[in-house]
């Protein structure tokens, strides 16, 4: 088999977490309901309405965490598995997705699988992935990228319909990653990211084409926006009626806060000019932004060069 090795890879990824925790234990991280997200389909798997007030108010950190995390932790708790062994299985399935996705990503690139199995070495075991272990929109964003950038562009050059289906599949499965705006936000972008690598690499386009078929690929996601646009509806008209008790918001917010790789707002806070996020100060670094905007640079240049 020719993909022998990036087959081995992932299965070696998917048993790590098997190793990691000791039987019988949990991971804990900076969200509680990492060792036990099935809480959340008890207290939001119905909305709050003011004409019964069944549910809870909707939330991005209830309603938007349902799918996947709430469920998959459910319907292992449902089989009778333990805590302990529930969390490893959702690990496994996270680095199994990214593991997929990357994988999709990189074909676009070489059919080298062992470059690919280096490739996905590196995008696993940098310092941020393992840094966002337990934060579930950070893993999740991460899941969603590089499957989503192969899909768009995917769908642009071939107009192939299963593409705009399998996109939607993704983003269905990983919804929870709108549980933070900035990341959501950033996640989507994606899409937008691949119609200009699109528009660079590929000379057999039409402006109107191309953008009637960018327009059916996000039409495609509508539903799951609608949603979330709901859940966070709630938090919209909270904000309305008492301002004061919300210190940062997506609205009025600039959008250097908004559009980022990195958490959310609150991170950039601190007390006694100690950051919440302790690693602030090495990312606002001039060099480190400067170095990081000519490693990307030359990465897509070089990769709309080869193609």
């Amino acid at each position: 088999m020719k993909n022998i090795s990036y087959l081995l890879t992932t299965a070696i990824l998917v048993v790590l977490p098997w190793f990691w925790i000791p039987k019988g234990f949990v991971y804990t991280s900076e969200e509680p309901n990492f060792i036990n997200y099935d809480i959340k389909l008890e207290k939001a798997s119905t909305m709050w309405t003011k004409d019964n007030g069944f549910g809870s108010a909707g939330d991005p950190s209830n309603q938007s965490l349902l799918i996947p995390s709430a469920i998959f932790y459910g319907t292992m708790r449902g089989l009778g598995v333990d805590r302990s062994s529930t969390q490893k299985l959702f690990i496994s399935f996270i680095f199994l997705s990214l593991a997929t996705g990357f994988g999709l990503f990189s074909s676009l690139f070489t059919k080298n699988n062992f470059i690919k199995s280096i490739g996905l070495l590196i995008y696993l075991f940098n310092f941020y992935t393992v840094a966002s272990l337990g934060y579930t929109a950070k893993m999740i964003q991460l899941i969603l990228m590089p499957p989503i950038f192969y899909l768009a562009y995917k769908y642009l050059k071939t107009r192939e319909l299963r593409y705009v289906l399998q996109s939607y599949i993704w983003m269905f499965i990983f919804q929870g990653v709108f549980t933070n705006l900035p990341l959501a936000t950033t996640s989507l972008s994606i899409y937008f990211l691949a119609f200009l690598y699109y528009l660079f690499s590929e000379r057999n386009w039409t402006v109107k084409r191309v953008l009637r078929d960018f327009l059916i690929l996000i039409l495609s996601i509508v539903p799951i926006l609608v949603h979330h646009f709901i859940v966070y509806r709630t938090v919209l008209v909270a904000i309305q009626e008492k301002p004061n008790l919300f210190i940062f918001s997506a609205i009025g917010t600039p959008l250097s806060l908004l559009f980022q790789l990195r958490g959310a707002w609150w991170e950039k806070s601190g007390h006694l000019g100690i950051y919440y996020f302790n690693l602030w100060g090495f990312y606002r670094h001039l060099l480190t932004i400067i170095s990081t905007t000519i490693a990307v640079g030359t990465i897509v240049s070089c990769s709309v060069k080869m193609t």
